[in-house]
Parts: C-alpha cells; sequence; structure tokens
C-alpha cells in the first residue's frame, strides 16, 4: 500500500513538471523529496497514516497530519514546541519537533 502512495505522489508531482525522489522507501516508511527544498515522509500504521511535510525556503518548516485508510483527514498533529517555525523529522521511528525560528 504504501509503494502505491509513493507512486501517486511522484506522479503528481511529475505531471506539475517537478522532479521527485523517493530517497527512502520501506514497508511502512518513504521519505520523498519534491523539489530541492520540498519534502513529503509518509508513515503507514495498522490503521492510518501520518504525513509529515516539509519545506525549506530557507529555513525549514513542518506540518504533520493523521490520515485513515482512506485518505480522509482525521487531525493536524500539533508541534510539540512553541515555534512560528516548527520542524519535524524522524529518530528512532518517532516524530520529533524542534524550534526552527532563525537565531540572531
Amino acid at each position: 500500500m504504501l509503494i502505491d502512495i509513493v507512486s501517486e505522489l511522484i506522479l503528481a508531482v511529475t505531471a506539475l513538471n517537478g522532479s521527485p525522489v523517493a530517497e527512502v522507501e520501506t514497508d511502512t516508511y518513504a521519505r520523498i523529496r519534491l523539489a530541492d527544498s520540498c519534502y513529503v515522509e509518509v508513515v503507514t500504521y495498522p490503521d492510518s497514516f501520518l504525513v509529515v511535510q516539509t519545506a525549506c525556503v530557507p529555513q525549514c518548516n513542518s506540518r504533520a497530519y493523521v490520515y485513515n485508510k482512506e485518505w480522509q483527514r482525521l487531525h493536524e498533529v500539533e508541534p510539540t514546541v512553541d515555534s512560528q517555525l516548527p520542524y519535524a523529522y524522524f529518530k528512532n521511528d518517532t516524530l520529533v519537533w524542534e524550534d526552527n525560528n532563525q537565531r540572531e
């Protein structure tokens, strides 16, 4: 199922003249670079998907959503940091949030 999702994302971005690249693909996780500064990560659970969208222009900012198996959005995942630019990444299969505000 995840491979089908990755394929659909790549086809959609390609149709918009993008050059997506599947950087990582496993049975339950995929990271697709949609453009030089934009990527999406998808984690498959038995009854849902966790989708993390990140854009880096120039600093990275992420949003995360949970979808059911029919791709209906169930809810947004709130960052665990208070930041205007929350950045999310996976570490040891856990979603980690960081404050990515530009430091002066």
